[in-house]
């Protein structure tokens, strides 16, 4: 009677208790399926970021980090668009699933009329967010990926430069002209962030091993040679600072009126701070070539890498300029350096750099936009390292 009461008090419709305990059900079953969905929506935006940094599909899934390889992300940049694209299609499938779920059952609507209340409801606040999340992950991957694309190989480099680059094939002297170009190509690079310290030979005026000395005593050729290299580092601070890059020279021989004494930690803090440093002075020691100095300079302010500019593209079997047919190393490790004999860097130079692990890169200076491309980790030149 109770129930033919409730029945006659509501008409057809259902009783309170029994309406509310329905949609209580639909309800709590359009939550489950809602939260069925956004963990396959996560799951389909997880495997697209696996698949886009190289990984296998479900790597991250099972925990495992795949963004500490940027070498891999590079490489996969190019498939970055499909699997994103699948991300997007799968977020807008999903909540468009989502939104249909939660419409009133026993309706008639025909796909596009679904698909009309979808975009009505895409509207509400809650919605709309659920649309702008995976739209905000996406734009990041996209970001960090270019980012890591465009950013430097190296932090910090030396630049082994020889006295003879600064004459310009004069012989003698310094060319004005060159040594403004190569201070206008390190300023570019200077920009993107990259620390750069410089040894400057000093071959253009006084080299203590040529025929020029051979009747000197050999400490005081050397000691000659080591004023040589000061003049070149003046020089090149002068073409620096007229491409506003602060530039401090440091020397290995005392000379407080003109250079900075080298003090290791004082370096390290020139570069820090965004100043080119340019060491001057060789080692400060007789017998020992500016390459030596480019080594232990390099090791003492922890460089990543030091570049050796050179007027040949790279390390040849042979001279190039004397053999036609010479052919160049791509990569070569420092025992087949020492072992052939190859005139790339004195032989202490290259124990040094073996020792330490340190990268050497060869390369050609005259070429402009080399020093950029190496530094952002193109295939220029020939690399030197334990192979």
């Amino acid at each position: 009677m109770a129930l033919r009461a409730i029945h006659k008090q509501h008409g057809n419709t259902q009783p309170p208790q029994l309406s509310h305990l329905i949609c209580h059900q639909r309800n709590q079953r359009g939550d489950d399926d809602s939260q069925t969905l956004q963990h396959h929506s996560r799951k389909l935006e997880a495997q697209a970021l696996a698949c886009t940094c190289g990984h296998d599909a479900y790597d991250i899934v099972t925990g495992h980090d795949v963004l500490d390889n940027l070498p891999l992300v590079r490489t996969k940049l190019r498939e970055l668009e499909d699997p994103l694209q699948n991300v997007v299609n799968a977020v807008h499938e999903i909540n468009f699933r989502s939104t249909v779920s939660r419409m009133p059952r026993g309706g008639s609507d025909e796909p596009s009329q679904a698909l009309t209340r979808y975009l009505n409801l895409a509207r509400l606040p809650e919605l709309r967010a659920s649309l702008i999340i995976p739209a905000i992950l996406i734009n990041w991957i996209i970001n960090f990926l270019m980012e890591s694309m465009n950013a430097p190989a190296y932090k910090r480099i030396l630049l082994k430069i020889s006295g003879e680059a600064l004459a310009a094939g004069q012989g003698f002297g310094v060319d004005n002209t060159r040594v403004h170009e190569i201070a206008s190509e390190l300023a570019e690079v200077h920009s993107l962030g990259i620390e750069i310290a410089i040894v400057v030979g000093g071959g253009n005026f006084f080299r203590g091993v040529a025929e020029q000395a051979k009747l000197m005593d050999r400490v005081s050729a050397d000691h000659m040679g080591m004023l040589a290299t000061v003049i070149n580092a003046l020089a090149l601070q002068d073409a620096l600072e007229k491409q506003h890059v602060f530039t401090r020279v440091m020397s290995a021989l005392e000379m407080n009126q003109v250079a900075e004494p080298f003090i290791r930690r004082r370096a390290i803090r020139h570069l820090e701070k965004g100043r080119i440093v340019v060491f001057a002075g060789g080692t400060g020691n007789p017998y020992f070539s500016t390459d030596t100095a480019a080594s232990l300079r390099a090791m003492e302010i922890k460089a990543d890498a030091i570049l050796k500019a050179t007027k040949v593209d790279g390390i040849y079997t042979d001279d190039p300029v004397l053999v036609k047919d010479a052919t160049m190393f791509d990569e070569i490790s420092y025992m087949e350096v020492l072992r052939l004999g190859l005139r790339v860097m004195d032989a202490t130079a290259i124990a040094l750099c073996r020792e330490n692990n340190l990268p050497i890169v060869i390369f050609n200076l005259n070429r402009r936009g080399n020093i950029h491309r190496v530094v952002m980790g193109e295939r220029v030149g020939s690399v030197v390292s334990q192979g």
